[in-house]
């Protein structure tokens, strides 16, 4: 039964008597139920980050999501990854790129409180922030921001003797790539 009152643009009311025992055609359905994370993936990478790189990270809910504000994602790092895309599908994109302290063996997120920000299901339902608690997305994504250092050299400083056009030996303290310049 109808309680209330409801009016026509013109003031006229509508006649209750018309709402008790009627049967909407077709099946009303009450969304209570709050979206969550189904997984977290990786975009494009070689399994390792260095200073200035950027990752995204995909995260896909159960449903789709509207996103107010800019939320982020707390990494078990240090490091703070950033929304940038994703509002009314199912998955969302966060970016991040390693500042110095933040090396790890394999990127993950936060233990507790990951999420920063608004993010909700299309009834209005607020997503289930402890999903984005200490996951390990699929694959290994080390993070190193050392940069390597030269541990030896030869010849040696100072050396005397040093023929003209002979090598100059150095060992860094780990692999490098070869550059240009």
């Amino acid at each position: 039964a109808l309680t209330g009152t409801i009016k026509d643009l013109a003031g006229n009311a509508v006649t209750a008597a018309g709402f008790n025992d009627v049967n909407p055609t077709g099946t009303l359905a009450v969304d209570v139920v709050a979206p969550t994370v189904s997984s977290v993936a990786y975009g494009a990478n070689d399994g390792a980050l260095s200073l200035g790189e950027t990752v995204t990270l995909n995260v896909t809910l159960s449903e789709a999501v509207t996103v107010t504000g800019t939320p982020t994602l707390a990494l078990a790092n240090g490091g703070t990854a950033t929304y940038t895309g994703g509002t009314g599908t199912n998955t969302l994109t966060f970016s991040y790129t390693p500042a110095a302290g933040q090396a790890t063996s394999d990127l993950a997120t936060a233990s507790s409180n990951a999420l920063t920000g608004t993010i909700k299901d299309l009834a209005g339902n607020a997503v289930t922030a402890a999903g984005f608690n200490d996951v390990n997305p699929t694959g290994t994504l080390a993070v190193d921001v050392t940069a390597p250092t030269v541990s030896t050299f030869t010849p040696a400083d100072g050396a005397t003797g040093v023929v003209a056009g002979a090598n100059i030996v150095l060992t860094f303290s780990e692999a490098i790539a070869k550059g240009t310049g």
